[in-house]
Formats: C-alpha cells, structure tokens, sequence
C-alpha cells in the first residue's frame, strides 16, 4: 500500500529535479510516460482484474445468473475505471506540467486542453494511439468477460424448451434416426443461427454506442482540464 504513494511522489520528484537541470523534452516524456502513467494505471488495472474474476467466480456457482448478465455488469464496472482512469491522468499530466514548467520558463511539456482538441479533431492520428493504449488495458478484462457473455448468448435456451429436447434425448434409439432426430436438430440449428445474429448484434451496438459518445465524453475531459488549467496556474 506505501509503495504507490511513494512511487508516484518520487517520480514527480524525478520529473522535477531532471527540468531544473534543464533536460531536454525527451527525457522529460520518457519519464512521464514510462514511469508516472503506469503507476496511475496500475491501481485501475488490478480492480478491473479483480471484478472480473470475481464475477467469473461468481458465474461457476450453481444458480449464479446468465454470463451474458455478468458479462454486461463487468462492462459497465470496466467503464465506469475507465473514465475514472481517463480523469485521473488528466489530472495526474497536468501537475507534471506544474512541475517542470516553473523550470522551463513556463513552456509547457504536456498541455493537456491542446492534446485533448487535437485527440477531438484527429482521432485517428497515430500521435494518440498511446492514449487509447493507456487507457483500454484498464477495459480489456472486462471486455473479455462481456464477450463470453455475449456469445453465451449463442447457447441460452428456454428451460421449457430445454426440458423438452432433454426428454426426446432420452427416448431416441441408439441407431435411431428418425423424425426426432431431426427435429432435434433443426430445433438446435435455429437456436445457434438465432444465438449467434444475437450475438453479432450486441458487439455491433457496443461499438456503436462507443463511437457515439466518444465526443462528448472528451468535451467532458476537454472542460475538466482547462478548469485545471485555471485552478492550477502553471
């Protein structure tokens, strides 16, 4: 529990001592980028981990709800770090500009407000895939878990029908091949077909809801630095 607290104070005290000897920008970036946004990553990392096993766990117990259920509370828990993640490194970026730029006779390493606009006007520059990478690590257990859930879609069947088949299952011949059979098998086949288009659908509007909220979530980002900005002169 000491060690976090005492990393991240003794990397700003890093990033301090390195602009006072004037090092040039990529030392200073290298530092942040290597040794400060991991230490503010890790915690949100490790309770993504956490949820998700847990709700793994918590899908193995008899009577425990449909995956495709703890799937989707895993997915919102991952996005609810993820944006909490996402503040924090706004924060977190601003005071390394705190930091270095009394030293740098107040040019700034960072900028958070213009790095957010540039992200909001071209977001698929290469320039901020890191942040997309920084960030969705902190999503990638949760997203794992929603999409067995997602494809356990595939295999959920009402209990009645379930109940059914089981029954005709059990009066079939060893040799048989009869009308059963294969009313067994289109029953099960346009289960799978109905499963799968099911599945295909809930990744598609994911993604789509993703796409479209994206704006305004960096709007929100884009207000909370500029608020920094102002309560935190540089």
């Amino acid at each position: 529990m000491i060690f976090w607290p005492v990393a991240i104070v003794a990397s700003y005290a890093v990033l301090w001592f390195q602009a006072r000897i004037h090092a040039n920008d990529s030392i200073l970036m290298i530092l942040t980028m290597i040794g400060l946004v991991p230490l503010i990553n890790m915690p949100f990392d490790w309770a993504s981990v956490g949820f998700t096993r847990a709700l793994l766990r918590r899908g193995c117990e008899r009577g425990a709800m449909s995956p495709l259920w703890l799937g989707l509370i895993d997915f919102a828990i991952g996005l609810a770090l993820l944006l909490l993640l996402a503040a924090s490194l706004v924060v977190a970026l601003h005071l390394v500009d705190v930091v270095v730029s009394r030293h740098r006779d107040g040019v700034e390493l960072i900028d958070m407000p213009k790095r957010l606009i540039a992200l909001y006007a071209r977001p698929g520059d290469p320039g901020n895939w890191w942040v997309y990478l920084t960030l969705f690590s902190t999503l990638i257990p949760s997203a794992l878990n929603l999409l067995v859930g997602m494809i356990s879609v595939a295999t959920w069947y009402p209990r009645r029908q379930r109940l059914e088949l089981r029954r005709k299952i059990g009066l079939l011949q060893p040799t048989g091949r009869g009308t059963t059979q294969h009313s067994i098998l289109q029953a099960l086949s346009l289960h799978a077909f109905v499963g799968t288009l099911a599945t295909g659908l809930l990744m598609w509007g994911t993604l789509s809801l993703f796409a479209s909220l994206a704006p305004y979530v960096l709007e929100m980002y884009l207000l909370l630095a500029v608020a920094l900005t102002w309560l935190l002169v540089v």
